[in-house]
């Protein structure tokens, strides 16, 4: 038996220049799927409709280059990423600023 898959939504990312790319293998749990783009930017999206994506927190590290970034990933209630700087912002479920360890509690 052969299944077809087909786009159930898309979500539109930052504006980001038009050579912008995602080689990071998306995350999901609990219906919530983290991401994150060529700039290091992880989103948070809240993907529990089915129907609807919407972003719920996005860090941004402002990095000054586009750079290879694969992907969070998720330890407990962390989330964490790199990026070219040292440090990220950190934050908790609700998006809120906690510090700069590039550790994000989910």
């Amino acid at each position: 038996m052969s299944r077809t898959f087909k786009l159930a939504y898309a979500v539109p990312l930052a504006a980001a220049p038009a050579m912008s790319s995602i080689h990071a293998t998306p995350l999901a749990e609990g219906g919530f799927i983290y991401i994150t783009d060529s700039w290091g930017v992880l989103y948070k999206i809240d993907g529990t409709s089915g129907e609807v994506g919407r972003i719920v927190w996005r860090m941004d590290p402002k990095q000054q280059q586009q750079d290879r970034n694969r992907g969070a990933a998720l330890w407990g209630n962390f989330v964490i990423t790199n990026c070219q700087r040292t440090a990220a912002d950190r934050r908790d479920r609700q998006g809120d600023r906690q510090n700069r360890l590039g550790i994000v509690l989910r």
